[in-house]
């Protein structure tokens, strides 16, 4: 496999990880706050505090894949073709998470303040790394000669 395609895809891969963990990043004050300001709540008062839920969604939806990406990135120093199969599940459940998303904010025409977020750091990762991902298999996959192997053989 010529480095000059694996090369982009690996950073790909490698942003698209990081994206995740950006993501995961911004949940984090609220999560602290969660744990160093408990709400004080009465006996006859309702007390529900979710204000370290994103957090643990979003460890519990992106931190798996962000773990698997930064494995492929470190694996995929040499070339192995069954690698792709990782970033191309993550990639299809990203856009399909995104664009079920973008339906439904579109649909209910309410003001979510995450789709900023899920356009930057999730679709445009996801939508970069996945072209790249199949075009490596494209060329891993045709039956061209390359270049160096059409001058050896005369």
């Amino acid at each position: 496999m010529p480095p000059r395609l694996l090369r982009p895809a690996r950073i790909a891969v490698l942003v698209q990880a990081l994206a995740m963990l950006v993501v995961i990043g911004l949940t984090i004050p609220s999560f602290l706050d969660y744990l160093f300001h408990p709400i004080s709540c009465t006996g006859d008062e309702l007390c529900l505090d979710i204000r370290g839920f994103p957090f643990e969604a979003s460890i519990a939806f992106l931190g798996a894949p962000a773990l698997l990406l930064l494995l492929t990135f470190w694996l995929w120093r040499r070339s192995r073709i069954w690698l792709a199969v990782l970033p191309l599940l993550i990639d299809v459940v990203a856009i399909a998470v995104v664009t079920v998303d973008l339906i439904e904010f579109a649909r209910s025409r309410s003001a979510e303040p995450n789709i900023p977020v899920q356009l930057l750091m999730v679709l445009l990762p996801a939508l970069v790394s996945l072209t790249l991902v199949l075009a490596v298999l494209i060329r891993w996959n045709s039956k061209e000669p390359t270049p160096g192997a059409i001058a050896s053989t005369h």
